[in-house]
């Protein structure tokens, strides 16, 4: 049973991580907003907030305010996927985990991870699917880019 769902994790992993250029015309975050660069509920009511997803065929309408602020991370690592993209895996202190609580127990479906005014990665909460961690599938196209992500998030 084990193996059948670790191979299944692996199985959807592969998926999440293949992007099939759709359009290379992202739809930017307008820079006049001055979000920063972290994680929003996907269930905003704004249009200026209106965003397509990198590499994807996917618009979402953001919430303008932080899940999380920097003191809320305990540690954020990379993984290298065999597609050659970088994912990030986020721990939370334990003194901030109440928060990922409020998120799983929130009406939003979706989280979203916003990395120079870009929507980069989604975080399914709600249907079939979902995660329960803060785990981030092939947001970075280089190391170097996904360690500035880490940067960005814990300075």
């Amino acid at each position: 049973m084990n193996h059948l769902l670790g191979s299944l994790f692996f199985l959807m992993l592969i998926v999440g991580c293949n992007n099939v250029e759709v359009n290379s015309a992202v739809n930017p975050i307008s820079e006049k907003i001055g979000l920063d660069n972290g994680f929003y509920f996907l269930n905003g009511a704004d249009a200026k907030y209106r965003v397509k997803r990198k590499d994807k065929n996917e618009v979402y309408v953001l919430n303008p305010y932080p899940i999380f602020g920097k003191n809320d991370y305990e540690e954020v690592g990379i993984i290298a996927e065999e597609n050659g993209k970088f994912s990030l895996a986020v721990s939370l202190k334990e003194s901030k985990s109440y928060k990922w609580n409020q998120v799983l127990e929130s009406v939003a479906h979706y989280v979203g991870y916003v990395y120079n005014n870009e929507l980069r990665g989604l975080i399914k909460i709600k249907g079939d699917n979902v995660r329960d961690d803060v785990f981030l599938n092939c947001v970075g196209d280089t190391q170097k880019e996904a360690e500035n992500m880490i940067m960005t998030l814990l300075n």
